[in-house]
C-alpha cells in the first residue's frame, strides 16, 4: 500500500509524488463486470488516496464487492447519475445458514437506504412452527453443528414482538428489494430470488467537487491528513480544480491530432454535432456510431450500429445480432430484440441469446424466459395454461409451453428431456411479477424485445457536457479514449485530460 499523502508539501522534490498520484488515480476504472467507476471508488491495487475510505472496491473476476461495517457486500448495479449501489450481502449469495448471525447494517455517514428497500426476516433455531399458523413464512432447514436446524424467511419482516419471532432463538433482519417482496409474498419466488436481487443504498457523498476537478484536467482523490477531497493534477493538488495557468507540459506536442486550431478537430466537431437518424430511430448520439450513421470518432468502441436501407438499425452484442427498436439517451437504456426472431412466434431453432457484455446489462424489468418446442402429449398437457402452438419455419405446427424464471411451476424443471428443443431468451414484462402470459401476450413480448442499460461513460460524458454547453462526447481515432470535442470558438477542440482506456 502506498503511503498517505500529506498536505502541503514544502520540498520541490516532492513534484514526483504529485506526479504518481496523478498517474494512478484514473479518472475510472473497471471492477468486475462494471466499467466506467470513479471516485469516490478505488480499486484494491490502487494507492488509498485516490478515493474515499468506505469505498475501495475488491476485484476479484468478475465480482466486485465493498466492505460496509466491516460485512462484505457483492455489488449488483451501479448508478453513477442518482449515485445508488445495488449489493447483496455475499454470504447470504453463497449459503443462508450462517454461523455467525449479525444483522445488516449501514455505514450512515456515507449511505443511506432507499425508497425500495424493505426489511425480511430470517428466523433460525425455530421450534413447533407451522406454516399455516403464518403463510409468508417459508421453511427450510441448516445443517448447523451436525444437526438439522428449522428456520423461516418471512417478508415482509416479522416483528420482534411477534409469537413466532418468539418461538425463535435468533432472528435477523435483512434488506430487500420491495418488488421482490412482492414477488415471494403473490407470485411463489424463492428465497435465494429475492436475496439474490439484493438491495438498494445511496452513497452521500458530494460529488460536485469531483466533477469540478474532472473538467479542469485533474483526477479526483481524497487527502487523508485533514480527511477532505482533493483534486490531483500534473504539477501539484488543489482543493477543488487545476490552474488553468500552467497546463501540463507539452501537452499539444504530446497529442498532435488534439491540438488547437487543427482542421481535423474542427471537422470531427462539425460531424458529431450534426442530427443523425436510421428509421424510427432518432438524434442517435454518443456513444453509438456506424459506418453509414455517423463516423466511429463520434462513438464508442462496442456500440457500432448498421443501418439497413434506413430502415431499422442492428447492433451486435458478443456474437449475436440485435434490432435496435428504441434508444433512450436519458437513462441510458435501450430495447433490443434478437434479429433472426423478429416477427416469429417459433423460435426452436435459435441456441443462445444471453448478453455476457461489460458494456451492457439488462434492468430490472427483464425476466428469463425458457421455450420449450415439440414436447410430448404427457409433458405439455401437464402444463395448462403455460401450452402455446406456434409455427416453425417449414410451416409446421408445433406444440410448446413456456415459463418464466423457472419458477411457475415445479414439474417444469425435469421435462426438458422431452421436448426436441429448449430455448432460453430474455423477456421484457411491464411488472416484475407479471409471470403468466396467454399466447397472444407471449408472442407479442418476444416481438417488443427487452430493455439493457448501456455504458455511456455518464461520468466523463456528462461533466463534458454540463460544463461546456457545446462540448460533445467522443473518442480518439487511434488510442480509442474518451474525448470531449470543443467547437472551434473554443480554441481546443479534444481535451486529452479526460481520456481514459475504453
Amino acid at each position: 500500500m502506498f503511503s498517505q499523502l500529506q498536505f502541503p508539501l514544502v520540498f520541490s522534490g516532492y513534484v514526483n509524488v504529485y506526479e504518481e498520484a496523478y498517474s494512478k488515480c484514473s479518472a475510472s476504472f473497471s471492477c468486475g463486470n462494471f466499467t466506467d467507476i470513479g471516485y469516490p471508488f478505488w480499486r484494491n491495487d490502487q494507492p488509498d488516496y485516490c478515493g474515499h475510505p468506505g469505498f475501495k472496491l475488491d476485484c476479484q473476476g468478475d465480482t466486485a464487492t465493498i466492505d460496509i461495517n466491516s460485512q462484505k457486500y457483492d455489488i449488483v448495479e451501479i448508478y453513477h447519475e442518482s449515485q445508488i449501489l445495488k449489493i447483496a450481502k455475499a454470504d447470504f449469495m453463497s449459503n443462508i445458514c450462517l454461523i455467525n448471525f449479525i444483522n445488516s447494517t449501514l455505514d450512515f455517514n456515507l449511505f443511506e437506504y432507499t425508497f425500495s428497500d424493505q426489511n425480511a426476516s430470517l428466523l433460525y433455531y425455530c421450534d413447533h412452527l407451522t406454516e399455516d399458523h403464518q403463510p409468508r413464512l417459508q421453511k427450510f432447514t441448516c445443517p448447523i453443528n451436525n444437526r438439522s436446524i428449522d428456520c423461516y424467511f418471512s417478508a415482509p419482516a416479522i416483528s420482534s414482538n411477534d409469537e413466532f419471532s418468539s418461538r425463535c432463538k435468533i432472528s435477523l433482519l435483512i434488506p430487500v428489494l420491495a418488488f421482490a417482496v412482492e414477488g415471494f409474498t403473490i407470485y411463489s419466488w424463492s428465497i435465494d430470488q429475492v436475496i439474490k436481487e439484493g438491495f438498494e443504498v445511496k452513497w452521500i457523498i458530494d460529488q460536485g467537487p469531483c466533477n469540478d476537478c474532472l473538467i479542469s484536467g485533474g483526477k479526483c482523490g481524497y487527502n487523508r491528513t485533514i480527511n477532505d477531497f482533493t483534486c490531483f493534477c500534473p504539477y501539484q493538488p488543489s482543493p477543488r480544480t487545476c490552474s488553468r495557468t500552467q497546463p501540463r507540459a507539452n501537452s499539444a506536442a504530446a497529442n498532435p491530432s488534439t491540438a488547437p486550431g487543427d482542421s481535423d478537430s474542427d471537422e470531427q466537431f462539425m460531424s458529431c454535432n450534426s442530427s443523425h437518424s436510421c428509421g424510427d430511430l432518432q438524434d442517435i448520439g454518443y456513444p453509438f456510431w456506424g459506418s453509414n450513421i455517423r463516423p466511429q470518432y463520434c462513438g464508442r468502441q462496442g456500440f457500432e450500429l448498421q443501418c439497413h436501407d434506413n430502415d431499422y438499425a442492428t447492433i451486435r452484442i458478443g456474437h449475436q445480432s440485435f434490432r435496435v427498436l428504441e434508444i433512450n439517451n436519458t437513462h441510458p437504456i435501450m430495447r433490443i430484440v434478437i434479429a433472426d426472431y423478429v416477427g416469429r412466434d417459433c423460435l426452436e431453432s435459435i441456441r443462445k441469446s444471453s448478453i455476457s457484455d461489460p458494456l451492457f446489462n439488462y434492468t430490472e424489468k427483464v425476466r428469463n424466459l425458457s421455450l420449450f418446442y415439440d414436447c410430448s402429449g404427457d409433458s405439455s398437457s401437464q402444463l395448462g395454461k403455460n401450452n402455446y402452438k406456434c409455427t416453425s419455419e417449414g410451416g409446421v405446427v408445433i406444440r410448446s409451453f413456456y415459463t418464466v424464471d423457472n419458477n411457475d411451476d415445479s414439474r417444469l424443471h425435469n421435462l426438458s428431456n422431452s421436448c426436441s428443443s429448449v430455448v432460453k431468451v430474455p423477456i421484457q414484462l411491464t411488472r416484475p411479477n407479471i409471470l403468466y402470459l396467454t399466447e397472444g401476450r407471449l408472442i407479442e413480448a418476444l416481438n417488443q424485445g427487452f430493455e439493457v442499460r448501456y455504458d455511456a461513460e455518464d461520468k466523463l460524458c456528462s461533466t463534458c457536457t454540463s460544463h461546456h454547453p457545446r462540448g460533445i462526447c467522443g473518442s480518439n481515432q487511434s488510442s480509442h479514449e474518451f474525448s470531449c470535442l470543443y467547437p472551434p470558438r473554443h480554441g481546443m477542440h479534444l481535451r486529452p485530460s479526460f481520456s481514459h482506456s475504453l
